[in-house]
């Protein structure tokens, strides 16, 4: 079984155990469409959230539903929190519209 890392919790990403902030399914994956229609480029969004632009492939975007916090899922499962929100992506990785 694969564990989420959430702040100072560990929860099981398989069975149904949930983390108070992240309860019920709440989190969703963040295609690139929609990204896009949002005015976010998902490539620059990765790398201002990991820092860099290498194996950003390995990661999926997620959301909060209720707080518009955006999460980092691998392909392993474990779930990394960010400090960013859907609107504060927006101004930190916009779509080059040139």
């Amino acid at each position: 079984m694969g564990a989420v890392i959430i702040g100072a919790q560990a929860v099981t990403t398989k069975g149904r155990s949930a983390v108070t902030d992240i309860r019920n399914g709440n989190l969703r994956k963040l295609k690139d469409k929609y990204l896009k229609d949002l005015g976010i480029d998902a490539h620059a969004a990765k790398e201002v959230l990991n820092g860099t632009n290498k194996r950003n492939a390995r990661f999926d975007l997620m959301v909060d539903k209720k707080s518009g916090q955006v999460f980092q899922k691998t392909k392993d499962g474990t779930i990394i929190p960010s400090d960013y929100s859907l609107d504060e992506l927006k101004d930190y990785a916009p779509i080059d519209r040139k």
